[in-house]
């Protein structure tokens, strides 16, 4: 009985030519395959500030959901509020985070959203006890 080294180019051929086999049985295309096996996230980072407020966040999704790492800072002792502000599809617009405190009163956090793939964006806001409420834009 003779043995095959799987080492040599010829063997290794058959082994990939027996797992592209099964590929191909399942009807999955081989790139289809390293697709589906691991989703790649896609990230981006951004900031959004206002008198008074600076928001910087890096915001990163895949088939799974969206995942966002924020700072806030109040920036001024203006007596208003520091405030961060998402959208997402399932949730529509709302506060996600706020400081009080004055000037140089900050933190860094994280949030995930489950199955919001997409159109996910943050803004940051000022606020006076929730009222006379100030924006920049969606980001």
């Amino acid at each position: 009985m003779q043995r095959r080294d799987t080492r040599s180019p010829r063997g290794l051929g058959v082994v990939l030519a027996g797992a592209l086999a099964s590929v191909a049985l399942a009807g999955v295309s081989p790139a289809q395959a390293e697709s589906q096996a691991e989703p790649k996230s896609q990230c981006r980072s951004n900031a959004s500030t206002i008198s008074g407020v600076s928001l910087s966040f890096q915001m990163c999704w895949d088939s799974s959901g969206t995942s966002i790492e924020y700072t806030l800072k109040d920036t001024l002792g203006d007596g208003r509020r520091a405030e961060a502000w998402i959208h997402t599809p399932s949730g529509g617009d709302r506060k996600l985070d706020e400081v009080t405190g004055g000037a140089g009163k900050g933190h860094i956090d994280w949030t995930s959203f489950t199955f919001d793939t997409s159109d996910v964006w943050m803004k940051a806001c000022s606020s006076a006890a929730n009222t006379n409420r100030r924006c920049d834009s969606w980001r």
